[in-house]
């Protein structure tokens, strides 16, 4: 056989098969070079295992950051999927402040991969028993009542709760207060629903509600007696004579108010409007006091009722 028809032989016959057989084996090898060991490097979140009768009282790292290493298709398809394992820390309950390592026994991987490092190694662990204890519930105010006004009786629906958390911050609270409750605009008794506030977020309470708290408000009243306030007759067009002209009041309302309130903002009067088309008399009528302040209020007055004594204004001569 000459080299023509070897060549021939080997190139030309059974081409089909030959070019399939070797595209087939090119594309092996590049999926065998392809799939060779590689690393990435990618976080996860730390999960701790916490014994019920024990509290965490320190604040750990959420995430770790793992570099794994492995063949390059199982990693691709592990950080594709998004669905990376957590890092689970079994916890034994142990009291007080531990260093713990990190390693690759708390994170289930395909068995094809392993962990070949763990940011951070080591956590800091500080574990107090959980204690159970109940304490009374008090108000939490601020601001300050109108002037004039101070607290009554205090009532506080429930009066009591139970609470748990680490010994060392339940042995020191006897008392739990709520939320604050602003005073400011109060001048009488109300009520409110607030919930508790907590010192610490590792405290906690029973509570499947909201804490009432009704609060009566007092008034520190003082009267005070004002003489000689002006009376005027109004809604007339007729010429009046108001006896005795003048009036004394008595008010009452919160002390300071009263100190200081200058009663010449008052509208003091007899109303005349029904005798106006009557013909020119005496009236008995009684005083009317306008215009008091909100918190202030009229006591008595004297005298109650008055004289008026009505005529019509002169006509012209018409000269």
């Amino acid at each position: 056989m000459n080299i023509s028809n070897l060549l021939h032989r080997i190139f030309v016959e059974n081409a089909y098969y030959k070019f399939f057989s070797l595209a087939l084996t090119v594309l092996l090898y590049i999926w065998v070079l392809g799939d060779r060991d590689s690393d990435v490097t990618l976080n996860t979140s730390l999960r701790l295992a916490i014994p019920e009768n024990m509290v965490l009282v320190n604040q750990p790292k959420s995430e770790v950051e793992l570099t794994l290493s492995g063949r390059w298709t199982a990693l691709e398809r592990l950080t594709a999927s998004n669905n990376i394992p957590p890092m689970l820390v079994e916890l034994d309950g142990r009291q007080g402040e531990e260093i713990l390592r990190l390693n690759e026994s708390m994170i289930q991987l395909p068995p094809t991969l392993r962990v070949k490092s763990i940011r951070p190694s080591f956590i800091s662990i500080n574990m107090q028993p959980r204690q159970e204890k109940r304490v009374s519930i008090t108000p939490r105010f601020i601001g300050e009542l109108p002037q004039g006004y101070q607290l009554g009786q205090i009532k506080i629906t429930p009066s009591t709760t139970s609470i748990n958390g680490p010994s060392e911050a339940i042995a020191k609270l006897n008392t739990i207060q709520t939320e604050a409750i602003d005073l400011s605009s109060h001048r009488q008794d109300f009520a409110t629903q607030v919930r508790l506030q907590h010192s610490s977020s590792l405290v906690r309470d029973d509570l499947q509600d909201m804490v009432q708290v009704t609060v009566e408000v007092n008034s520190l009243e003082q009267e005070k007696t004002f003489k000689n306030l002006p009376v005027m007759a109004l809604n007339t067009t007729l010429k009046t004579t108001v006896t005795p002209s003048t009036v004394d009041i008595t008010l009452k309302g919160p002390k300071k108010l009263i100190e200081n309130f200058n009663p010449s903002g008052l509208l003091i009067s007899v109303d005349m409007s029904k005798e106006e088309n009557q013909p020119d008399g005496l009236f008995k009528k009684p005083v009317v006091i306008s215009n008091l302040p909100r918190d202030i209020k009229l006591v008595n007055h004297y005298p109650t009722d008055f004289m008026v004594k009505t005529s019509r204004p002169a006509t012209g001569s018409g000269q």
